[in-house]
């Protein structure tokens, strides 16, 4: 499975390294925006791993919703297959080469799995998440956006991950 990375930003200098140092290379494909950033972030996207982020910043903060800024930035991607994180967030790298291993499924257009947000102080917080889904989804929502109300919406089925966070 080819999949490209999408990763919204705004002053993540200290995370944004810890986020993406052990997985960049996995993928085909990674678009970056910021949001605004004001502490360098962009210059370390630039210098560490040689992506010029999209500038896009949130109008009037849209009610805090990144979603549109993702939708956009899906726009960019070239894979078939998106997955989204935030800069907080972090993936096995183990974990993350089993699921590129995954046969494509037709019928399905969007993974739900469990996942871990890492919060300040080493502290992390236990979820689940739609992070994985086909090119041509939006995501729609507020401070909680995804795809899943667009994979709804157009009768398309999901499956779940066991064993990937």
């Amino acid at each position: 499975m080819q999949l490209g990375l999408c990763i919204i930003v705004k002053n993540e200098a200290n995370r944004i390294e810890a986020c993406l140092s052990d997985i960049f290379d996995l993928f085909a494909d990674v678009v970056i925006v910021d949001d605004g950033s004001t502490d360098g972030t962009q210059d370390l996207i630039i210098s560490r791993f040689d992506i010029k982020p999209i500038q896009h910043e949130t109008q009037g903060k849209q009610n805090f919703s990144l979603a549109a800024a993702r939708s956009m930035a899906f726009d960019h991607i070239s894979t078939p297959w998106i997955l989204t994180l935030d800069a907080d967030e972090r993936i096995n790298r183990h974990h993350l080469k089993s699921l590129i291993q995954l046969k494509d499924n037709p019928g399905i257009a969007g993974y739900f799995c469990r996942w871990i947000t890492h919060i300040q102080n080493n502290e992390t917080v236990e979820d689940y998440k739609l992070p994985l889904f086909r090119k041509g989804l939006k995501h729609a929502g507020l401070i909680h956006k995804n795809a899943q109300y667009d994979i709804r919406n157009s009768g398309l089925n999901t499956d779940w991950l066991d064993d990937f966070h």
